[in-house]
């Protein structure tokens, strides 16, 4: 079948689709809005749900001193007998304005509550009506491609730069991907990277704990001996656990580098309690320092790491920003090239081309003998 009979036959379709699409074109980024909206509320709520349990005990506090106040004939007579019952009136009017104004705050800390939750109730409403029409828009979207594959995939000689366009675009969608791919890998990275830090930062804290337990005078302490071994034995684990995690960042990106090399003190309590000397626990009190500074240098050197994959990841988000852009444009530049094939068809404008001869305008010249 020729293209023109093709676009004749699928042209209504085309029509229905464009109009959905026209018609729902502003619900995706409005749904986003929508959506990040929602998000904002729920943390707002978060933090008033806590500002007013914070409030409630803030009030039950001001409230059982204005009572204890109110009711304590010890306190009274004391004041009475000190010759200072004007006072102490003043600190039972304090406690009881104290007390009111916690009320107060309440009630407006419920109040701004109660507001986010009405907006949050109308905004999750908007945004799931927003949802739906974005959806629609979706689906409109991905009939007409699927509907454009079907119509224009391959080459298409009679409509003059789809094919150009259509490459344009394929390039474009490689590209993004590409992009995509690029973010995901450094945000795997970065993720890897950061529990690798947790760990090492915690193998820190059990190496402080392991030199303070440390003895460098000689003698047996095995309850000292028994807490420093403990911890050199988490040392370890964690070191390892955050070097296994820094391999697998470096595997999924090769510019993520290496921590090897940390330096971890040696135990072994069954010699440390048989021979324990001065001399045994000045150079295990040396190792334990040593990998002490040796843990430090390289959670340093990892955050440095960390830090570069964030920039990196900055990088590829623009990027990936950028080729959706293009990828957007190009698209835009093919769907109107073939909704003005639609049209020149349905005018009867589209003329095929001729393979073997010239062009359907070409009129040859005229020779005068």
């Amino acid at each position: 079948m020729a293209i023109t009979e093709v676009l004749r036959a699928t042209a209504a379709e085309n029509d229905r689709l464009l109009k959905i699409m026209s018609e729902t074109n502003y619900a995706p980024s409005a749904f986003v809005q929508s959506s990040n909206y929602v998000a904002t509320l729920k943390t707002d709520i978060m933090a008033q749900e806590k500002l007013l349990r914070d409030t409630k005990a803030t009030i039950a506090r001001e409230e059982a001193e204005h009572k204890s106040y109110q009711t304590s004939h010890v306190k009274r007579l004391a004041y009475r007998l000190g010759g200072k019952s004007e006072k102490f009136e003043q600190q039972a009017s304090k406690e009881e304005q104290d007390w009111v104004e916690a009320v107060q705050r309440g009630f407006e800390v419920q109040k701004k509550l109660d507001l986010l939750n009405q907006n949050l109730a109308e905004a999750t409403k908007t945004s799931a009506e927003m949802g739906t029409v974005a959806a629609t828009y979706k689906q409109a979207e991905a009939q007409l491609d699927s509907l454009y594959r079907s119509v224009f995939e391959g080459p298409t000689p009679d409509i003059p730069e789809e094919d150009q366009r259509e490459a344009a675009v394929c390039q474009a969608s490689l590209e993004y991907n590409r992009a995509e791919n690029n973010v995901e890998k450094e945000k795997q990275a970065k993720k890897l990277l950061t529990e690798a830090l947790k760990f090492l930062h915690h193998s820190g804290l059990d190496i402080r704990s392991a030199r303070s337990s440390a003895s460098t005078w000689g003698g047996t302490n095995t309850y000292k001996d028994v807490a420093e071994a403990s911890s050199l034995k988490r040392v370890k684990e964690k070191v390892n656990r955050a070097e296994m995690l820094v391999m697998q960042a470096n595997r999924m990106e090769p510019q993520v580098g290496d921590i090897g090399g940390v330096v971890l003190a040696q135990n072994n309590f069954v010699s440390n309690v048989l021979f324990n000397t001065a001399s045994a626990d000045m150079k295990k009190f040396e190792n334990i320092k040593q990998s002490q500074e040796s843990i430090l240098e390289t959670e340093n050197e990892l955050a440095g790491m960390i830090e570069a994959t964030k920039d990196r990841l900055e990088v590829a988000e623009v990027a990936t920003s950028e080729a959706k852009q293009a990828l957007q444009e190009r698209r835009l530049l093919l769907q109107q090239i073939r909704a003005e094939a639609y049209q020149q068809a349905a005018k009867g404008e589209l003329v095929p081309a001729v393979p073997d001869g010239p062009p359907p305008s070409y009129q040859p010249p005229s020779y005068q003998e």
